[in-house]
């Protein structure tokens, strides 16, 4: 086109929308036909046009007076009408310097006279015209104009309404050839209108839909879940993704999704529904494989390491880290040459390792199998082939076998026997009739025979206590017989002093390695007598503790093996609604638990007399009559003789998070059973090119594109799939029907989307289309990363009630038995030792009461801090005079030349803080401080803007590892470089306890051999 000719500023835009209206080329039609007619008889001339502006084009719908269909554009007059928004109009074409020259001035049809009226449709674009022509010179009347005017209008009325009638004729044609199940009923109970799918997938005609309440359809237990989404649809709320069952005429019930829109006028409901069968039993299916897959590739013996084409990891397992050492922060970089680089330095010969790798990655196909060696002396086979998928190379698989027992087996034999002759375990071979062939040292002391006396002479049997022979030729020789070994505890006697002594054991049976036939018996005992004593004082311990357990933020639940609740804590009481004396004695079921539930309860009991522990979660009902849901962790409960005497459960209530679900399932989005009114994105593509045909309002919103930018656009443009595969699936779609995909999807905004995606086919005027339809996902994503930690957390609570009652058993027992130890020394000489030998007794006993009463004291803090919300007591206080009666303290109780200099530059001396908590944070921090460093320690105080005071203690001591740094404030965490050093580790979780009760920071800085400084600011708190 002359780009000296009149262009429209929206051009692009304006022949997108002329597009839109699919008119051009179209066959005359009566109603445009009668407008000419009328401009001609109105306006009086010979000539009247209906005309659209075309790319390079003016073609007519309507004309009166000419036989030609159109004319090129760049010599039309109408291109001068639609740069404006008024009547155009040329009294004289030959006096005019635009046209004077137009061949339709000069030649046929020797125009004149032109008037013509832009056709402006509602979004503001100048379709063409309405133009009237005469072979003579004139003007038109006032009138004349007006009624071109409204004649212009009305062309802009039929062109819009035949575009409406074309898009509700496109609308019903995909009501009545969508796969998926439309409909609309009413809040009745019964449909008002079904498309054939409905007949298509459950198998009922129409008219047996229509005669019963679509209750009678839907599965029994999903009535009730359906009525209340009625009653919510009734009162005008909306679904998405609401789910439950229908029957099919042959008795089969179908998992449908539904989504459904209320008519805010006729109340009546306007749904779609889909058949999720076949994708709920291929998740099923997908689940069970990759679980399987997975489970093998970690249980190989072998290292595996899978990279693409260009050296990103895509998959490992523990046992290759494992090999080769390599911290997470590496392989979790999933870069290839991070990890080489990390292996190069274990190797004796790193230049060969790469040279082959690098010969590999040049020759993609190639398979490589050779042996190397590391500089620990390990040896590994390493196995290398090419990764295929659909036949297109996808990288490569690396595996990696340590070798080094196959070629240093007599080696390894030696130092094997030499780990059992030094073992303190108690390790003995038999033959298979057991008579003892074998015994090591340890063996033979604790059981009484000499270094010179013949095995021979014994029988296994002669070892262990006649009580528990019977035990052992049925229980231990039949799991011997069927499972290849046995472990348990029993008794074995030391035959000199019929002593039995209470052992772990596990006996295991010896194979040929090669005939797999049985040759020998296996025994290995540890004594257990220690632990005996500790478990019984750890009993005690526990009783002792309970009151902390029973504080716990999580539900506590203990039943006995008749499932008869024994002890609740009062976090159970709290989320249950009931009092602790109104739980023990009943069961769950008598209780909270109610209808299908009792089912699931009763397959938790089972598993749990299996020793089984697992998480699960259930719906109960609370003292009020409230529904609740709760995440459940169980687990078999045991005594001290490792008798099962029921389970015990962690509760906590997730109700929030399952309404969380509910409400992202019934998110709030407008939907009308067409394609135009859906609130869900849909796409129409054409499935050859992967352009986007149409898409719904609610697509725009999604993305963020204008349907104009869409339609200029393929469906790769907003996929992260690549495009020839993306292709190539979309072709199989029209084939294999209704599909669905998890995709990344980019937005116009830069962000990307996970969405799920329904593909079905569908044929719009001979052409074979797919329509999708696209659910954000994302929500849905980060709420199981969510439940996965929460599963995490709940297994955390366990570990931290064993690892607290272990800590504090070991941390009384040191000091106690220190403290035993002086007082019958003290009595056995008393009469006999100097006062000077008594004092250092005495002194020693003083310090185990004052270990012990720390202990103690940090117990009750943490006890009285988490039950007590009235703790926190501030007070004014002179400071100063307070630190330096706490230096003074430790530096006396420590006895150490060591000196603490404190520097402040404080203005003030009264300040209002809790003086016990100020008393315990820094004695904690200063006694640590002398407690790991030999040189004087700095103490300064500065005051920051007024506002808080930072209290910073240096030392020169042995540091803390930076990777340490973060686990410090966790109850019992103590350091690996701590050594011998006495501690209980409770000291600095409740200073940051303390701390964050007078609303400050703490901050610890440390560098290994070098020193560590805390740093604890402070604000000042007002009366």
């Amino acid at each position: 086109m002359n780009k000296n000719l009149p262009i429209p500023k929206n051009e692009v835009s304006r022949l997108d929308a002329l597009a839109q209206y699919n008119i051009l080329d179209t066959l005359p039609e009566e109603e445009f036909d009668r407008i000419t007619q009328l401009a001609s008889i109105i306006c009086g001339v010979p000539i009247a046009l209906i005309t659209l502006g075309d790319k390079d084009r003016q073609w007519f719908k309507s004309k009166i007076g000419l036989d030609t269909p159109e004319i090129p554009r760049d010599v039309s007059f109408c291109q001068y009408t639609i740069n404006g928004e008024s009547l155009f109009e040329i009294e004289d074409a030959t006096k005019d310097e635009r046209f004077l020259s137009n061949p339709l001035v000069t030649g046929q049809p020797n125009i004149r006279f032109y008037a013509g009226f832009p056709l402006i449709d509602p979004e503001g674009y100048a379709l063409g015209s309405l133009c009237v022509i005469d072979r003579e010179a004139r003007t038109l009347t006032a009138d004349q104009r007006q009624a071109l005017t409204l004649l212009a209008n009305e062309v802009v009325s039929q062109i819009v309404s035949r575009k409406k009638n074309a898009e509700k004729e496109k609308l019903e044609k995909m009501f009545d050839l969508s796969i998926d199940l439309i409909c609309v009923a009413g809040t009745d109970g019964y449909f008002k209108k079904l498309n054939p799918a409905f007949t298509l997938t459950l198998g009922w005609t129409i008219e047996e839909l229509l005669a019963k309440p679509f209750y009678d359809f839907i599965h029994p237990d999903d009535v009730t879940i359906t009525s209340n989404e009625i009653k919510k649809l009734a009162t005008g709320e909306k679904t998405i993704n609401f789910e439950n069952r229908f029957i099919t005429k042959n008795g089969d019930y179908l998992s449908m999704s539904w989504v459904a829109n209320p008519d805010e006028i006729t109340g009546e409901l306007y749904a779609i529904a889909r058949d999720i069968t076949e994708r709920k039993n291929i998740e099923k299916s997908l689940e069970d494989s990759l679980s399987s897959m997975e489970a093998i590739l970690e249980s190989t013996a072998d290292g595996i390491l899978v990279v693409d084409e260009v050296g990103n990891i895509v998959r490992f397992n523990k046992k290759i880290q494992e090999l080769w050492s390599i911290p997470d922060e590496v392989m979790h970089t999933m870069d290839d040459n991070k990890a080489l680089d990390y292996v190069l330095d274990k190797l004796v010969n790193p230049q060969n390792f790469l040279a082959k790798v690098q010969e590999l990655y040049a020759n993609p196909e190639a398979i490589s199998s050779d042996i190397i060696e590391l500089k620990d002396g390990r040896e590994f086979d390493r196995y290398s082939q090419p990764r295929f998928m659909d036949g297109v190379h996808r990288g490569r698989v690396w595996s990696f076998r340590n070798i080094t027992e196959l070629t240093n087996t007599e080696k390894e034999k030696q130092q094997l026997f030499a780990l059992i002759e030094t073992s303190q375990d108690f390790i003995a071979f038999a033959d298979v009739n057991g008579n003892p062939t074998f015994m090591n040292k340890a063996a033979r002391k604790h059981l009484g025979i000499d270094d010179n006396k013949m095995l021979s002479n014994f029988k296994i049997h002669d070892f262990f206590d006649s009580k528990e022979i019977k035990f052992i030729r049925e229980d231990i020789s039949d799991g011997l017989k069927k499972e290849g070994k046995w472990e348990g505890e029993m008794h074995l006697l030391n035959i000199k002093t019929k002593k039995a002594i209470p052992v772990q054991m596990s006996a295991f049976v010896i194979r040929d390695t090669i005939t797999g036939k049985a040759i020998g018996l296996g025994y290995v005992s540890r004594d257990i007598t220690q632990r005996k004593k500790e478990e019984r004082l750890r009993k005690v311990l526990q009783e002792k503790y309970q009151n902390i357990i029973a504080n716990m933020n999580l539900g506590l639940l203990e039943v006995d093996n008749n499932d008869i609740i024994q002890y609740a804590n009062q976090s159970f009481a709290d989320i249950s609604g009931y009092e602790i004396s109104e739980l023990l004695g009943k069961t769950p079921n008598e209780v909270f638990i109610f209808g299908e539930n009792s089912a699931v309860i009763n397959s938790k009991i089972q598993l749990r007399q299996q020793g089984k522990s697992d998480s699960y979660e259930i719906q109960v009902k609370n003292k009020r009559g409230e529904l609740r849901w709760w995440a459940v962790s169980g687990a078999p409960n045991y005594d001290d003789e490792g008798n099962l005497v029921g389970s015990i459960g962690i509760h906590l209530d997730i109700t929030d998070r399952k309404k969380a679900d509910l409400a992202l399932k019934e998110s709030s989005q407008l939907y009308f059973a067409m394609f135009e009114k859906n609130q869900t994105p849909q796409l129409l593509i054409d499935p050859t090119s992967g352009n986007i045909i149409d898409v719904n309002s609610a697509a725009t919103q999604f993305y963020g594109y204008s349907l104009e930018e869409f339609k200029l656009m393929t469906i790769s443009d907003i996929s992260t799939f690549p495009s020839d595969q993306l292709l190539e699936e979309m072709k199989k779609f029209t084939i294999t029907g209704p599909s669905y995909f998890q995709f990344i999807h980019k937005l116009a905004s830069g962000e990307t989307c996970d969405i799920e995606m329904y593909t079905s086919p569908m044929s719009i005027s001979g052409q074979a289309l797919l329509i999708s339809t696209i659910n954000d996902i994302s929500k849905r994503k980060l709420e199981e990363e969510r439940l996965v930690q929460l599963n995490n957390k709940l297994k955390e609570v366990n570990v931290l009630k064993s690892q607290f009652i272990s800590t504090v058993s070991h941390e009384f027992r040191t000091p106690l038995a220190g403290i035993l130890s002086s007082v019958q020394l003290l009595h056995i000489y008393n009469d006999i030792w100097d006062k000077d030998k008594k004092e250092k007794l005495f002194k020693q006993i003083f310090d185990a009461v004052q270990h012990t009463k720390a202990l103690l004291d940090d117990v009750s803090l943490i006890d009285e801090e988490q039950t007590s919300k009235t703790f926190f007591r501030p007070t004014n206080i002179q400071l100063l005079p307070l630190l330096n009666e706490i230096i003074e303290e430790n530096i006396r109780v420590s006895e150490t030349n060591q000196k603490v200099i404190l520097k402040s530059n404080l203005d003030i001396n009264n300040y209002y803080m809790d003086s016990i908590m100020i008393r315990h944070i820094f004695n904690n921090i200063i006694s640590n401080s002398i407690k790991y460093s030999n040189k004087n320690i700095i103490f300064e105080l500065n005051e920051i803007d007024n506002k808080e005071i930072e209290f910073t203690i240096k030392d020169q001591g042995i540091g803390i590892p930076h990777e340490e740094i973060k686990y410090l404030l966790e109850p019992f965490y103590r350091a690996s470089n701590s050594g011998s050093i006495k501690g209980t580790g409770f000291g600095l979780s409740i200073v940051k306890r303390f701390v964050d009760l007078h609303k400050g920071k703490l901050l610890i800085e440390s560098v290994v051999d070098k020193g560590t400084t805390v740093t604890i600011t402070l604000p000042y708190l007002q009366t």
